[in-house]
C-alpha cells in the first residue's frame, strides 16, 4: 500500500499520514495516527476532497497529473506540488548535466579522443554546475541562461542529426535528444517553483507585520 509522510509545517515533524490502495482505492488521511478522512477511489480524488485537521486547517488533495495536496491553499511540505521539491528537482538535473560533461570531457582529454571534444565539454559542465548553484539559491536569471544554454545544445543535436539523414547516414543519439527534451521540462518548471517560493515568503512577511 503506497503511503506518505509529512509534515505540516517546513521543518516540523511528519505528523500527516497520506495512504492508498492501487488505482487510488481506499484513500485514506490520518494525522498524529488518527483518520480524519478518506475517499472512495480515483474520480472522487479527480474532484478534489477537502478534510478537516485537527489543528483547525483544511487539507485539500485532489488527483491532477500527481496527487496534489494544500494545507490552507499552500503545497503541503514534501509533497509533489512542493515548490522546493520541484526547485530542488531542477537544481539536481542540472547539477546531473554538468557533472557526467565534466566528468566524460576530462576523461575525453585524458584518453584524446577523437569523437568527443574534451576541453569545450568539461567547460559546459563546469558552466552547468555554477548555473545549479545559483538556480539553488533560487536565481530566476541563472535559471533563464541554464534554459537557453540547453535548448541551444539540444538544437546543435538536431541539425546534426538531420544533417546526417540527409547524407543518407543513420543519426547516432536520438534518445539522447528526447531525454535532454524531457530533461528541459522538468528543469523549465522551476521558474514556476521559484515564483511560488517568492510569493509564499512574501505573504508570510505580510502576514507577520500585520501580526505585530
Amino acid at each position: 500500500m503506497p503511503k506518505l509522510r509529512l509534515a505540516i509545517d517546513r521543518g516540523g515533524s511528519k505528523r500527516l499520514e497520506v495512504s492508498w490502495k492501487m488505482g487510488w482505492k481506499q484513500f485514506r488521511v490520518s494525522m498524529d495516527g488518527a483518520e480524519v478522512g478518506s475517499a472512495a477511489g480515483k474520480s472522487e480524488l479527480r474532484e478534489g476532497r477537502e478534510f478537516q485537521l485537527p489543528d483547525g486547517s483544511r487539507l485539500h488533495a485532489r488527483l491532477v497529473k500527481q496527487l496534489e495536496l494544500l494545507r490552507n491553499g499552500r503545497a503541503v511540505p514534501g509533497s509533489a506540488t512542493d515548490p522546493v521539491v520541484i526547485l530542488n528537482l531542477s537544481c539536481g538535473i542540472i547539477f546531473f548535466i554538468g557533472g557526467a560533461s565534466l566528468l566524460v570531457g576530462l576523461l575525453a582529454e585524458i584518453i584524446q579522443s577523437a569523437v568527443i571534444l574534451g576541453w569545450p565539454t568539461a567547460l559546459v559542465g563546469a558552466v552547468f554546475v555554477l548555473l545549479g548553484f545559483l538556480v539553488k539559491r533560487r536565481s530566476a536569471v541563472a535559471l533563464a541562461i541554464t534554459v537557453t544554454l540547453m535548448a541551444g545544445l539540444l538544437l546543435w543535436r538536431v541539425v546534426g542529426s538531420v544533417a546526417v539523414v540527409s547524407q543518407g547516414g543513420v543519426p547516432m543519439g536520438i534518445s539522447g535528444i528526447f531525454v535532454g527534451v524531457m530533461f528541459l521540462i522538468l528543469i523549465c518548471r522551476g521558474f514556476g517553483a521559484i515564483r511560488q517560493l517568492e510569493a509564499d515568503e512574501a505573504e508570510d512577511a505580510r502576514a507577520g507585520t500585520s501580526g505585530r
